[in-house]
């Protein structure tokens, strides 16, 4: 019995037949299944591929009218700069022609300081005779004075000595006073002097540079320097600290 089941019969052509024809089946049915994954996967890729595709168009789009903004972008600042240009350069040529009205209408002017209005000036008690005989030491014959038109400046009621503005008819009485104007320094009337009608912003300038020129006079490391004011430049010694700064007519309208 032992020897019968340790040596079994061989398998015959049939057997071998049937095992193969199993093994062919079971490939079959493996094969089937992997042509049926690898369809699947295919058809992943291919939508995969789709997306990809539909993505890139529309990053294609996204591209074309991120530049087509840039470029509205580009000329929409392109035309608010020339437009910026043209408004400065108009501007420009409007500030230069108020400037031109304004220093015209100064041009006649003359403005005398400290002539007082509650005393009297070279024995005269009003106005228009203190203006004649200041202008008479200038070198203004009297009897002119429907020649130029006289106004105090600023509010009554302080201290009497508010300028006096003076708007010439004839421009060479005008230019006679201003030439000899430093015929005032002696007394009775060296406190009196007479200037150029300019801007407010001009004046306040000057003032400025004059405050400036002061203030360096103080400092003690300017101390016997000369600090002067020439060409409307400051100096200590031949160094420029300051200069004046001629305001723009845009800048009165700030005040």
């Amino acid at each position: 019995m032992g020897n019968m089941a340790a040596h079994q019969p061989e398998p015959g052509l049939r057997d071998i037949v049937v095992m193969l024809t199993g093994i062919k089946q079971d490939m079959t049915q493996f094969n089937c299944s992997l042509n049926s994954r690898l369809d699947t996967l295919t058809k992943n890729v291919e939508t995969i591929d789709l997306k990809i595709g539909n993505i890139n168009e529309r990053m294609e789009l996204c591209e074309n009218r991120m530049g087509a903004l840039e470029d509205n972008v580009d000329d929409e600042f392109t035309n608010m700069k020339r437009i910026v240009e043209t408004q400065n350069k108009v501007i420009a040529e409007q500030q230069r022609f108020l400037e031109m009205l304004d220093s015209r209408e100064r041009a006649n002017n003359l403005v005398l300081i400290g002539v007082n209005e509650n005393e009297s000036v070279l024995d005269e008690t009003t106005d228009n005779g203190k203006v004649e005989s200041i202008m008479a030491v200038c070198g203004v014959p009297r009897g002119n004075q429907a020649k130029y038109r006289l106004k105090r400046i600023g509010k009554s009621g302080g201290r009497g000595i508010r300028p006096i503005l003076m708007t010439f008819n004839d421009a060479d009485l005008r230019k006679t006073a201003l030439e000899n104007r430093l015929n005032l320094r002696p007394e009775p009337t060296s406190r009196i002097f007479i200037k150029k009608d300019t801007h407010p912003m001009v004046r306040r300038e000057w003032k400025r540079l004059y405050d400036a020129k002061k203030a360096a006079k103080d400092r003690p490391e300017n101390t016997g320097k000369d600090v002067h004011i020439r060409d409307g430049k400051l100096y200590v010694n031949q160094d420029v600290i300051d200069e004046f700064h001629k305001p723009g007519w845009s800048d009165s309208f700030r005040q």
